[in-house]
C-alpha cells in the first residue's frame, strides 16, 4: 500500500480498557479515556498518539494528527520522558490518510485536502481489516501496558469486587504510559510479517519501526513534507462561515472584533453596504478566539470577543449553543405569559374607559361650544394643578406625631382656630396680589 514513510497514515481511535481518576480530586472516577493512534503504513512506526476525553470525534482526530506532525522531543519532555530525536524522529504530514467513516468523513476533514494538500481515504462499512496495522497497535498496547493497570476492565464474576473503584492513575499518568509502550514499540517490537521486498533484503533492513523508517528515508524519500504548525493547526480546526456585521463579526451567535477588520472599515461598509460571510477556523473547546482565513488556508487574523461578550470567555461551543438554545425556548415560555398579560392589560384599559365614559356622561350636557373648550384648556389646567398640588403636597407632621403613616391627630379648638386664621390670611394675601396684577394689565 505505501511506497516509502508518509505515503499513507492510518488513524483510528478506540475507549481504553481503563477507568482514570480526577486529577482535581484523586476521588473521582472521570471513566475510560479517548486513545488515538497515527500509524505509518510503510515503516509501521507510530507517528502520533492522543491521549484523552475528546470523541471519538474530529476534535479527538485533530488533536492526533497535530501530534503526528509535533516535535516528538518536546512533547515527550511535557511528559518527563527524554528521548533523542532519532527515538521518534515523525514530524511530518503523510500524502494520504486512511480512516474509517468516522471522523474524515465529515466536512472538517475537507481542508485537508484543500490546504494541506493530504488525501483523505474511509475504509467501506464492516471493513476494520483493511486498517488493519492501527487497529492491532490497540491490540498490543492493551496486552503490553494497559490490561495490568489498576482501574482495568476486567471479566466479572458474580460477587468479584468493581474494577471501577481499582481506578488509580490520572489522565497525565496514563498518558506517560501509552507514550513509554509507543517508544518500547517504534524501538524494539520486530514485525514479524512484514513483507521485506529485495531491496530490503539486499540491506538486511531490521523488522524493526525505526528501522524501517530510516530505510525508508533514505531510499524512499519525497512523501513527507513540513508546514509551521500555525498552518497545520489552522486547517486542522473546524471551520465555518462568520458573517460581518455593524456590530462585528458575528459567529454562532456571539460577536468577534479583529484588527483587520477595523483597519478596512467592515463594520462601516456593513452599515451601508449590508452584511457578508467570511471563513473562519475555531477550536470547539474554547470560544474565545476564531481565526478569520485566508483563501488558501495559509494565514489567518485572529478575532477576539468584543467586551460586551466576555461572559463567553473560556466557554466551550457546545455552551454557547446551550445558552441561546435555552434563552430561545426561555422566550417561547414567555411568549404565552405575555400575551395573556396583554390581554389582561387591554381588558383593565377598557374598563378603565368605560368608566371615564359613563362618569363623562353623567357629568350631563356640555354647555359651552367647542371653541370655548379648547381657550379654556389652559385655565382648566391651572385649577387642576392647584388641586393635585393639593393633594400630593409632603405633610411630615402628622406621622412625626403618630409614627404611622397615613394617621392625622385631631387639633385642639385653639390649634384650629390659629390654622383658620392662617389660611384666611393667606387667602387675603392671594387676593390682594391677584388684583394687584389685573390692575397692572393694560
Amino acid at each position: 500500500m505505501a511506497f516509502g514513510p508518509g505515503s499513507i497514515f492510518q488513524i483510528d481511535a478506540t475507549i481504553g480498557d481503563v477507568y482514570l481518576v480526577s486529577t482535581l480530586n484523586r476521588n473521582w472516577i472521570i471513566g475510560r479515556p479517548v486513545i488515538y493512534f497515527v500509524v505509518d503504513v510503510f515503516s509501521r512506526m507510530v507517528a502520533g498518539i492522543y491521549v484523552g476525553l475528546e470523541g471519538p470525534s474530529w476534535v479527538g482526530a485533530m488533536m492526533a494528527l497535530a501530534n503526528a506532525t509535533t516535535d516528538k522531543v518536546s512533547f515527550c519532555s511535557e511528559y518527563d520522558v527524554e528521548i533523542a530525536s532519532e527515538a521518534w524522529p515523525c514530524r511530518y504530514l503523510p500524502e494520504m490518510i486512511l480512516g474509517d467513516r468516522g471522523e474524515l468523513l465529515g466536512l472538517d476533514s475537507d481542508s485537508l485536502a484543500d490546504a494541506l494538500d493530504i488525501r483523505v481515504a474511509n475504509c467501506p462499512p464492516y471493513r476494520a481489516d483493511w486498517k488493519g496495522i492501527v487497529e492491532q497497535m490497540f491490540r498490543r498496547a492493551n496486552l503490553k501496558s494497559i490490561h495490568w493497570l489498576p482501574g482495568a476492565v476486567r471479566k466479572r464474576e458474580r460477587g468479584d469486587p468493581d474494577h471501577r473503584l481499582d481506578a488509580t492513575l490520572d489522565l497525565r499518568q496514563f498518558t506517560k504510559i501509552i507514550i513509554l509502550t509507543v517508544i518500547k514499540y517504534n524501538l524494539h517490537h520486530r514485525v514479524e510479517e512484514y513483507p521485506l521486498d529485495r531491496d530490503m533484503i539486499a540491506d538486511d533492513v531490521p523488522k524493526i519501526p525505526v528501522n524501517l523508517w530510516e530505510w525508508g528515508i533514505g531510499n524512499r524519500g519525497g512523501h513527507l513534507r513540513e508546514k509551521s504548525p500555525e498552518t497545520i493547526r489552522l486547517n486542522l480546526m473546524p471551520t465555518g462561515s462568520a458573517t460581518v456585521t455593524p456590530k462585528g463579526i458575528r459567529f454562532q451567535g456571539v460577536h468577534y472584533t479583529t484588527a483587520r477588520a477595523l483597519r478596512e472599515q467592515w463594520y462601516v461598509r456593513a452599515r451601508s453596504e449590508g452584511t457578508w460571510t467570511v471563513p473562519v477556523s475555531y477550536d470547539p473547546r474554547s470560544m474565545e478566539v476564531i481565526y478569520l482565513r485566508a483563501s488558501d488556508g495559509s494565514s489567518f487574523d485572529p478575532c477576539t470577543l468584543l467586551p460586551e461578550e466576555e461572559r463567553f470567555n473560556g466557554v466551550m461551543l457546545e455552551e454557547v449553543l446551550d445558552f441561546f438554545a435555552l434563552n430561545k425556548l426561555k422566550s417561547q415560555q414567555h411568549e404565552g405569559r405575555r400575551l395573556q398579560s396583554d390581554a389582561a392589560l387591554r381588558a383593565q384599559v377598557a374598563a378603565i374607559k368605560a368608566e371615564a365614559a359613563k362618569m363623562k356622561e353623567e357629568s350631563g350636557p356640555q354647555k359651552q361650544s367647542n371653541n370655548q373648550r379648547l381657550k379654556g384648556i389652559r385655565d382648566n389646567r391651572a385649577e387642576e394643578k392647584k388641586l393635585n398640588r393639593r393633594d400630593e403636597a409632603f405633610d411630615l407632621r402628622a406621622e412625626r406625631q403618630c409614627g404611622a403613616p397615613g394617621t392625622l391627630l385631631p387639633l385642639a379648638k385653639g390649634e384650629m382656630s390659629a390654622k383658620a386664621s392662617s389660611s384666611a390670611k393667606r387667602k387675603d394675601f392671594l387676593d390682594i396680589l391677584k388684583a394687584d396684577a389685573e390692575e397692572e394689565q393694560p
